[in-house]
Formats: structure tokens, C-alpha cells, sequence
């Protein structure tokens, strides 16, 4: 993370932000930040590069300031406008990872009791798991303030440091020995996943991207769910099934690799913030008369065996794979799959109603494509998409596409996915436009 950081700074941003209606405290919420600072090493810990190799240093003197821009004295019809554009705006800046602190934050006051908080942290210290954890922490010591009491919060009794020093004395010997066997193996000959897109691929790729949000429909989201239940299978998979007969339809390749993160098998870290999950490639092979049912058992496989696999860092899984090196487009695979199994919960602040947290587009793109589908309410899906590749029509039909084939895979799972209408219908458009699963 730390290199790839270096590359593309603000790609690795994970920014969200909450809608907050009432008479917020700003200094409390300051103070709150920074005692979730000193509580987390990992988010005052600088890594400096002395000879070009990163190194970790531990600040023991911190201040995390909330920077503020108040809105009140802007024209009402453009206030909302000019809130997007800060949101962006201060999402898009890079982290210096050798001077900043790893958390900031920004609170934009639009009325007297309308506000957004934004907060920010680089990829190399957070993930999707800390996204609860800082929000429990926030809510727990802002409310015992505001009510003079202590936080209710558990004892750290481990720092991230101690994760990182346990996860490089297991990946060692045997251990890691068969890791790098089981994936050199599987990942020989990795297949590039050549989606059609309307521009010409730039040699170097630029992670310039947008999001192309989406709901699935209620309906659909129900049956699917029941589906997969009777298939004995998750939401994860059986989404995740739908995203490579996605590609394969887009595509027409059988071969496909797609990155999907997972978390760590580590006692102790319930409670730490920090960047825990590896992202492992799993590969499914879609040739032969297969149906989804098919597909399904399939991909049961390939993704418990990668959990039993996940267990090796995505540098050293980039190393046993040896792929040949492109500057247009990520090792190994170009699209990421991600099923969180739960929706962003909310800040939970004494007098403030807060709508759910939601993430900032940044306009980055860290894949050609990437499919983020919410499986317990489904309505806060997106594309991730590389715009120097796709256009904002093609991700609009990519949208159209994916959710059509849910509904036809589950309606009709016995059917070889070469007989599958929806299937036919997106080949033969793009056979039609010239774009039959081939980049220029």
C-alpha cells in the first residue's frame, strides 16, 4: 500500500462522510478524533523512506485540528453545490505519509444545525472493517463528554504493530512455502480480463475513474436471497457468481481472475483499526456447457479455497504469481469484486439525528472496473470504473446488464449460460458496435 500510495496518492483515500442535523459540538468532536488517535498507533505512525525503504516511525505528540468552512452566509439554492465541491475537493488530497497524521477531518456547516463531517484516512492504515469501529469510537467519546462521563470503550490490549509483527513471523517456513506453491499454481498463465471499452486503453494507467451508483430492486434483492439460500451458498458468492457470468457475457473469455478482499484468520484484532484484509484473485474457468447452477458449485470452490489461501500478503501473492509487468493496467487482475455484509452503520451523537455514512467519490478509479454490492438492503451498490477507458453511456448499460442477468440467472439456473437470453442479447449488441470483448 505504501508503494502504490506513492504512485497515485489520492486513489487510496478511504473517504466517507455523515449528514448530521442538530447542534453539533465541533471542539468536542475535535477532542474525540484525537483521543481516537492516541488510542490507534497506526494513525500516528509515519512512514519514512530513508534509501528509498519504508520505515515506520511512531509519533507519541499528536493534533489532530478539524478544518471548517462555513456555508451560512452562502446563497441557499447553491450551498448544497458548493458542499459536493469541497467534499471532492478535500477527499482528492494525497496524504504525506512521512509528515501527516493518518486521520483528518473536515466539517461543513451548511445551516445552523445542518452539517457534514468528513473523514479521511489513507488505505495503508484503514479498511472496511475500521469504517465501525471509528464510528463507535466517535459516537462513545463524544456523548461521554457532552454528559461528563468516561467512554465506554474496550481496552486496546493490541496496536496494529502487533498484528504486522504476527502476520511476518507466521509467513515464514513452511507456511509460506505452500503458500507461494498453491498460488504460483494457480495463477500461472493469469488471463487478462479484456473488457470492450470506448477509448483507448493509455499506457500508463492513470486511475482517474468516476462511481455509477445503483439499487438493486427490492424484489429482486429478496428473491436472490432466498435463491442462494436454497442453492446453500451466501450472497457473496452467489452476487459474486453473477459478476463473472457479467464479465464472461461482456468478454467472451471462459478464463476469467477477479480480486476480492479478505479478512484476516487473526484473534485480537475485533477492536483495532487499521489495514487488515489481503486481496486474493480468484479464478474461474467458465468453459464447457455450464450452467449457474453450475457456476455456483463451481465458484464454492474456487472461493473456499481461497480463503484457506488468504492468508499471504498481496505483494508476496504478486510475487509467486510473477505476472508480466504493464503500466496500464494492476497485476495480476483488472476488475475487484466486494459483497460487504452489512451496510455502513451511522454516527450515533447525543442530540443529533445522523443519516448514514456514505462514501466520497474522489473520482478515482483503482481497476479498470470494480462491482461494490450491498447484499443486506442493496441500495447503496455501485461500478467503480476507470473513465480513461469507459464512458459514462457504457457504465450506464453495464448497470442495465448486471441486474437484468441476476433476475435471469435466478429465474433460470438450469440453463447452459450459452442458451441464456440476457447472455446472447449483451453479445450480440456488441458483435454489433464492434466491440466483441477486445480493448483498442
Amino acid at each position: 500500500m505504501w508503494y502504490l500510495s506513492q504512485l497515485s496518492p489520492a486513489a487510496y483515500n478511504v473517504t466517507f462522510y455523515d449528514r448530521l442535523h442538530g447542534a453539533l459540538q465541533v471542539d468536542i468532536l475535535e477532542r474525540a478524533l484525537n483521543a481516537i488517535v492516541g488510542r490507534h498507533e497506526v494513525l500516528r505512525t509515519l512512514i519514512l523512506s530513508p534509501g528509498g525503504k519504508p520505515v515506520a516511525v511512531r509519533l507519541d505528540k499528536w493534533k489532530v485540528t478539524i478544518k471548517r468552512f462555513d456555508l451560512r452566509n452562502t446563497r441557499p439554492e447553491d450551498r448544497e453545490a458548493e458542499a459536493h465541491r469541497l467534499l471532492v475537493e478535500e477527499s482528492s488530497r494525497p496524504f504525506n505519509l512521512a509528515r501527516d497524521l493518518l486521520l483528518r477531518a473536515v466539517v461543513i456547516q451548511l445551516a445552523d444545525e445542518d452539517f457534514i463531517f468528513l473523514h479521511d484516512v489513507p488505505h495503508l492504515a484503514f479498511d472496511g472493517s475500521s469504517i465501525p469501529i471509528l464510528l463507535k469510537e466517535i459516537s462513545s467519546l463524544y456523548n461521554a463528554a457532552l454528559r461528563g462521563s468516561p467512554p465506554q470503550l474496550p481496552v486496546l490490549s493490541l496496536q496494529y504493530s502487533d498484528f504486522a509483527l504476527w502476520q511476518h513471523r507466521f509467513l515464514q517456513g513452511e507456511r509460506l512455502e505452500a503458500l507461494m506453491r498453491y498460488w504460483s499454481v494457480q495463477l500461472k498463465n493469469c488471463p487478462r480480463v479484456k473488457l470492450p471499452g470506448q477509448y483507448v486503453r493509455p499506457e500508463v494507467h492513470s486511475m482517474r475513474g468516476a462511481r455509477r451508483y445503483f439499487v438493486l430492486p427490492p424484489d429482486l434483492l429478496r428473491r436472490a436471497t432466498e435463491f442462494f439460500r436454497s442453492a446453500e451458498t451466501t450472497p457473496y458468492r452467489g452476487l459474486c457468481a453473477c459478476f463473472f457470468v457479467f464479465l464472461h457475457a461482456y468478454t467472451g473469455q471462459t478464463d476469467l481472475c477477479a480480486g476480492s478482499p479478505f479478512a484476516p484468520r487473526c484473534a485480537g484484532i475485533e477492536n483495532l483499526i487499521g489495514f487488515f484484509v489481503n486481496t486474493v484473485v480468484l479464478r474461474v474457468d467458465l468453459s464447457g456447457q455450464l450452467s449457474f447452477h453450475d457456476v455456483l458449485k463451481h465458484l464454492d470452490t474456487v472461493v473456499r479455497e481461497a480463503i484457506q489461501h488468504s492468508d499471504l500478503t498481496f505483494n508476496k501473492l504478486v510475487e509467486a504469481a510473477n505476472p508480466a509487468r504493464d503500466p496500464s493496467s494492476h497485476a495480476l487482475f483488472q476488475v475487484n469484486f466486494r459483497a460487504p455484509k452489512k451496510p455502513y452503520p451511522s454516527l450515533e451523537l447525543v442530540g443529533i439525528r445522523a443519516e448514514r455514512t456514505k462514501y466520497v467519490d474522489n473520482k478515482t478509479s483503482k481497476f479498470d472496473l470494480a462491482l461494490e454490492i450491498e447484499t443486506s438492503l442493496g441500495d447503496n451498490c455501485y461500478f467503480e470504473y476507470y473513465t480513461d477507458l469507459f464512458s459514462h453511456f457504457a457504465v450506464e448499460q453495464m448497470v442495465t446488464d448486471f441486474i437484468g442477468l441476476v433476475r435471469a440467472l435466478i429465474t433460470e439456473p438450469g440453463v447452459p449460460l450459452a442458451n441464456l437470453k440476457m447472455v446472447r442479447t449483451i453479445r450480440r449488441r456488441l458483435r454489433a458496435i464492434g466491440q466483441d470483448g477486445s480493448t483498442r
